[in-house]
């Protein structure tokens, strides 16, 4: 049963990777949008309007194949030059609310931190998956 799930998000990954969102990569070449490992979706944009979309166009394609969101389990948080940007969350089409992460002492997070938080993320998901 969960490989029939993750052949079922497959086309997900491909539409994000289409949207022409998230953060430029060194090369100059390619954007990160998000980071899928079975059901775990995160997805990374460079300012409010890009992650709206991008968790928008998620929902849409989730109510397309019949997927729920868990959004007990969702979260966001707004980095900006090494500082939280405080915000109310993200509406959801349905009016449900994405609320910013519950973390203590966010505005001392890094942004440096962030970034090799995610690469280690990627590097153990793709080890994992091989």
């Amino acid at each position: 049963m969960p490989l029939l799930f993750v052949i079922a998000v497959i086309p997900l990954s491909r539409i994000l990777r289409q949207c022409d969102t998230g953060y430029q990569l060194g090369d100059g070449h390619n954007k990160i949008s998000h980071l899928l490992f079975i059901d775990d979706l995160r997805l990374y944009g460079k300012n409010d309007r890009e992650i709206e979309s991008l968790v928008h166009t998620v929902q849409i394609f989730s109510e397309d194949i019949g997927m729920q969101f868990g959004i007990e389990k969702c979260a966001t948080i707004n980095l900006q030059r090494d500082k939280v940007k405080h915000t109310e969350g993200i509406v959801l089409l349905n009016a449900q609310l994405i609320h910013e992460v519950n973390m203590l002492e966010t505005d001392q997070i890094k942004h440096d931190e962030m970034k090799d938080k995610v690469k280690t993320d990627y590097l153990r998901w793709v080890k994992a998956a091989l």
